[in-house]
């Protein structure tokens, strides 16, 4: 199959490792950002309480946090996890956007904590197994043995 036919095929299986991997913790991390950026609105359209808004931040670090060790027993057990865990965080993203009160709210920023703590896990573990010293000197002696 040429290039043509499929665009990114210049790409190895470790670079698609480090873009999947980083796109699951890009979303985390951004969701922390859009949190916070979005808090004046909470306040406003919900009738947030300061220790309210404390919460919300707070639900989602505190559930992650508290389950990542658990999220890397079962990723050990289980496997496949990285995907559940998106597709966790992805719903309570949106259970969170259409919440109609404080309490789903958090509710949903604690799913969401839930959620983020298999892909945070899971990918450390991944590049780590993809990209191990031994593998990478192994890569790159064939590299150099296919360029001579």
């Amino acid at each position: 199959m040429s290039n043509v036919t499929r665009p990114l095929a210049f790409l190895s299986g470790h670079l698609w490792v480090v873009a999947l991997t980083s796109a699951g913790f890009f979303m985390a991390a951004i969701n922390a950002f859009a949190m916070i950026t979005a808090l004046p609105s909470i306040q406003r359209d919900l009738g947030a309480s300061l220790e309210t808004l404390k919460w919300t931040v707070s639900a989602y670090s505190l559930t992650a946090a508290g389950f990542i060790i658990t999220a890397a027993a079962l990723g050990d057990r289980a496997g496949h996890v990285f995907t559940t865990g998106l597709a966790l965080f992805a719903s309570a993203s949106a259970l969170c956007a259409v919440a109609p009160g404080t309490s789903i709210l958090i509710a949903g920023r604690e799913l969401q904590g839930l959620g983020a703590a298999w892909p945070f896990f899971r990918a450390d573990v991944r590049r780590q197994i993809e990209f191990s010293g031994r593998q990478a000197l192994e890569d790159l002696r064939q590299s150099r043995a296919q360029e001579s």
